[in-house]
């Protein structure tokens, strides 16, 4: 990375859920689903598995697989890095 060089937020996120189901005791939600991060006319995808625990009608743990090597490469591919806050709107 150039020194002094500015990273940019991205402008808009999207997601959108692909599958979802839940275990026959109701304990587990099972998601697969797509995050976009769009950076102008660039846009980046993610696929997402995530496992949510619910107890007592609420999320107790949550948890998330994706393949962040492709992901990395993608956000590279864009002049971006991946890495917290990305998704968050900013001026």
């Amino acid at each position: 990375m150039r020194r002094g060089h500015r990273f940019k937020k991205c402008s808009q996120a999207e997601s959108t859920i692909d599958n979802l189901a839940t275990t026959k005791d109701g304990r587990c939600v099972l998601t697969e689903r797509t995050e976009a991060f769009i950076f102008g006319v660039s846009r980046v995808q993610a696929t997402f598995m995530g496992i949510f625990e619910v107890r007592d009608g609420l999320i107790s743990a949550w948890r998330d697989y994706w393949d962040m090597a492709s992901f990395a490469r993608d956000m590279k591919a864009v002049g971006q890095k991946a890495g917290p806050g990305i998704g968050e709107l900013f001026e």
